[in-house]
């Protein structure tokens, strides 16, 4: 027999077994995790699925010959050379993997004729008019295998509804909180199907590492279809232009999936201003404190635009007026900025699921609605045999309940619920930023201490009861107004001419656009009087990160400017029950020695009798916001603040600090020198500061920049 006669057969196998090689190898690589991603699915959404995103399936079909090799495989020699590779991979990848699955990868040669069978038209619920009948069908078997290739995109303003068979391509989902009857999920979306920002949104660098990252808000109980269709209309009701409102967390779509209604939204890297309160030293520079002032400011601009002031480009007839009726900390979302500092950080409103809205003409003038029972803590006093049952969920003392009778029944309120809630915010700022977080833990414990003793629920650590501002609220704003502070006085300032204002009685309270403006006047009046700019601040104010759990005392880093006190904490959470901690606003900074300014100063009370607080009000002498109220205001005895000092004092900073601009020998201390300068000292160098003879001249001073001492509390407002 001619040695060629077993050439033919020979050549066959070796055609064979590298066909089988071809196919075993993609099936491996399709099981495999280079190929496979986990995403959501399933009946209840909450199964794991694989599947394989398509940049992966054209990664593998980009290697050399992998994809001929496949349809040599698949195809008999008269049918190859007319299936072409290259259509292939550009318009029917994902059909003829999904055929491989199920064993009939020569059917690429008929899917490759028709356009109705191009992978775009992928998945198929029912069956394509050109879909080939063979026997036995393949149809059925082709739906079911489709799926691993064919996870479902998520678009920007998505509303639509998944089946258990879909798979979301929801890469990570980790829970990060529960409240009412929604369920608060961290989740990551995978890149090749993530179209869920709109078309011209700009990322921020900071925020570029977290552009596939969302929380996920689940609502599953008996009311999930009710409350998830009252958030989502809210967000989609404020947008400006198509796009998220600036100040208010971004809405990017909704989807119904089996009995769960679930609404994307924007995710926080920084978490919220409870968590940023609690976790960041608080600022003890002028650049510091204004900057964070300047940014919890925009949280009025995302409630102004809920009221209906700004934002919405509709007719007049289709403008509405709405309520939020659920600010407070846990619910302002906090993002980073451009730069390093804590401060250097974005404040935005969360959680619109009580928010409502009424057409703008049908009350042109000071809307009132039904009350949705906001916060109970930054709101009233309700005494009921069933307070645990709407324990989170209450608004601002003119929703008081003073009857069980009254207890379920909405009551007519204005958009004044808000501002009470964000004076209450701004309160609790201005102790953070002046005191620090344990000093916040322990103002609630006062507040909780009076509500007890007047008759309120035990743990309640509202700002009023029945009507009546609290004493430790009047207490701890007018120990922070008697301080002569540089670094404070924009605390100050937020506290006299603005929280004063925000916690009166419900018709005399200001608009939100008032404080908005007012809120940033008051930033600008502060630029002027040290002479900086906020603008120029991000992403170089100094400031630190820490975690309270870790170190018992922290001191801060040398600051840009000269400032007129260091202050050290011992860190950790106040429990409750515990004494109020001490002031250290006293430390002097005479002493070079850092250990000696970590020493905790004696023990002070600021505190006043009942009678002492009900006895402050405040008299307007300039200027009055605009409010719901007609006429002048009727001042009321209980829900005022103390004001500060004369106009005197107001009128002469600037002066100064045209002086100190004039003065071109001042000494100036850098960072860096400042911590080189520390770091000798604790080597037990010698250390020389610049400018350091003219310490001699600050001796038993307790700041540099020297501020007229302040006069008993007396009226004054802009």
């Amino acid at each position: 027999m001619p040695s060629h006669a077993h050439t033919a057969p020979l050549q066959w196998s070796n055609h064979t077994n590298q066909h089988n090689d071809a196919l075993h190898a993609f099936h491996t690589w399709r099981r495999s995790s280079e190929a496979q991603l986990l995403g959501i699915g399933g009946p209840h959404f909450e199964s794991t699925c694989p599947f394989v995103p398509r940049s992966n399936l054209e990664k593998y079909f980009e290697r050399p010959r992998q994809l001929e090799h496949l349809l040599d495989a698949s195809l008999d020699s008269t049918k190859r050379p007319t299936v072409d590779a290259d259509y292939v991979r550009r318009n029917y990848l994902q059909s003829f993997a999904t055929l491989l699955c199920i064993g009939e990868g020569g059917l690429i040669h008929h899917f490759s004729q028709y356009e109705s069978l191009k992978d775009q038209k992928l998945p198929y619920r029912t069956r394509p008019d050109d879909f080939p009948y063979t026997t036995p069908d393949k149809f059925e078997d082709f739906k079911n295998a489709q799926w691993q290739f064919c996870a479902s995109n998520l678009e920007y303003g998505m509303n639509g509804r998944f089946k258990e068979e879909d798979i979301l391509p929801i890469i990570l989902k980790e829970k990060i909180g529960e409240g009412g009857s929604a369920i608060i999920y961290k989740i990551v979306v995978d890149e090749n199907y993530n179209a869920l920002q709109p078309r011209g949104h700009v990322i921020p660098n900071r925020r570029h590492q977290h552009r596939n990252t969302f929380v996920l808000k689940t609502y599953r109980s008996a009311e999930a279809e009710d409350n998830y269709k009252a958030e989502r209309d809210a967000y989609m009701k404020l947008r400006w232009a198509g796009k998220p409102s600036p100040h208010i967390i971004a809405y990017y779509g909704g989807f119904i999936h089996g009995d769960s209604y679930n609404l994307i939204l924007e995710y926080a890297d920084q978490g919220t201003l409870e968590t940023f309160m609690r976790n960041t030293e608080s600022p003890s520079t002028v650049e510091d404190t204004l900057l964070f002032w300047d940014r919890l400011f925009d949280i009025t601009h995302g409630v102004m635009t809920i009221h209906g002031k700004i934002g919405n480009e509709s007719s007049a007839s289709q403008i509405l007026k709405g309520w939020h009726q659920d600010v407070k900390p846990a619910n302002i979302l906090v993002f980073g900025g451009n730069g390093s500092s804590p401060y250097d950080c974005h404040f935005k409103i969360a959680d619109l699921g009580l928010t409502h809205f009424i057409p703008s003409v049908s009350q042109p003038n000071d809307p009132s609605d039904l009350d949705a029972f906001g916060t109970r803590a930054y709101g009233l006093t309700y005494k009921t045999a069933f307070s645990d049952l709407i324990d989170e969920c209450l608004g601002a003392p003119e929703t008081f309940r003073s009857h069980v009778d009254t207890e379920s029944s909405p009551l007519q309120v204005t958009q004044a619920v808000d501002i009470w809630s964000i004076g209450c915010v701004f309160s609790e700022g201005s102790v953070w930023a002046h005191h620090g977080w344990r000093r916040v833990v322990e103002y609630r414990r006062q507040r909780s201490v009076e509500i007890k003793a007047k008759g309120g629920d035990e743990g309640e650590h509202m700002f009023h009861v029945d009507g009546n501002l609290l004493d430790a609220v009047h207490n701890i704003h007018e120990d922070i107004l008697g301080k002569s502070l540089t670094s404070g006085h924009i605390t100050q300032s937020v506290l006299d001419r603005l929280v004063g204002e925000m916690l009166l009685r419900d018709e005399s309270r200001p608009h939100a656009k008032w404080v908005f403006d007012k809120s940033k006047r008051l930033i600008t009046e502060a630029e002027k009087k040290y002479g900086i700019s906020v603008a120029g601040l991000a992403g170089n104010s100094s400031g630190m990160l820490i975690n309270v759990k870790e170190a018992a005392i922290k001191t801060r880093s040398p600051p840009q400017v000269p400032h007129e006190h260091f202050r050290s904490r011992a860190e950790g959470e106040l429990p409750l029950g515990e004494p109020l901690p001490p002031d250290d606003d006293d430390s002097s900074p005479s002493s070079s020695s850092s250990s000696s300014r970590s020493q905790s100063s004696p023990r002070r009370h600021h505190h006043k009798s009942a009678s002492q607080g009900s006895k402050s009000r405040s008299i307007r002498a300039m200027e009055s916001p605009p409010t719901g109220g007609q006429g002048s205001h009727v001042v009321p005895d209980l829900l005022t603040l103390p004001s500060t000092a004369t106009n005197t004092q107001e009128s002469s900073p600037p002066q100064h600090v045209q002086q100190r601009q004039e003065e071109p020998l001042r000494p100036t201390l850098s960072i860096n020198e400042g911590h080189a300068w520390k770091k000798k000292k604790k080597a037990g160098e010698i250390a020389v500061l610049p400018g350091e003879e003219n310490l001699t001249s600050l001796d038993q001073r307790d700041h540099v920049s020297h501020v007229p001492s302040r006069p008993k509390l007396a009226n004054k407002w802009l």
